[in-house]
């Protein structure tokens, strides 16, 4: 498995384990980020989301589709715009952070990982 496959397949059960989570412990879940209890369908709904980006980034890697790589990195590039903004605007408190760490994490392993393979 190359190194970009590699970034990408553990992103992809990052967001299978977390669309579980959201689906079947939404509460647990949502009080390991800090936020309070939530019933509101919405919870297992980014549940179902997040799910289905999983199996999408699994197929990816599976058939080596190297086109979509590079627009992995670009929709964590929007993903933290989006939640710089929400913070900023207010809209969201400085626990969203932690997933912006996250994000980042994934966006920058992903995007080296390409440069060191078209590189080499």
């Amino acid at each position: 498995m190359k190194q970009t496959e590699r970034s990408i397949f553990v992103w992809a059960l990052y967001m299978l384990l977390q669309g579980f989570a959201l689906l079947i412990i939404p509460m647990f879940t949502l009080s390991l980020f800090g936020y309070r209890e939530a019933c509101e369908p919405w919870v297992r709904f980014l549940g179902l989301l997040s799910l289905v980006l999983g199996f999408y980034y699994v197929l990816m890697v599976k058939y080596h589709l190297q086109v979509l790589y590079i627009w992995k990195v670009r929709g964590h590039s929007v993903g933290l715009l989006c939640m710089a903004a929400l913070i900023w605007t207010g809209y969201a408190d400085s626990r969203l952070l932690m997933s912006m760490a996250v994000e980042a994490g994934a966006c920058l392993w992903t995007y080296s990982a390409i440069e060191n393979e078209t590189s080499a």
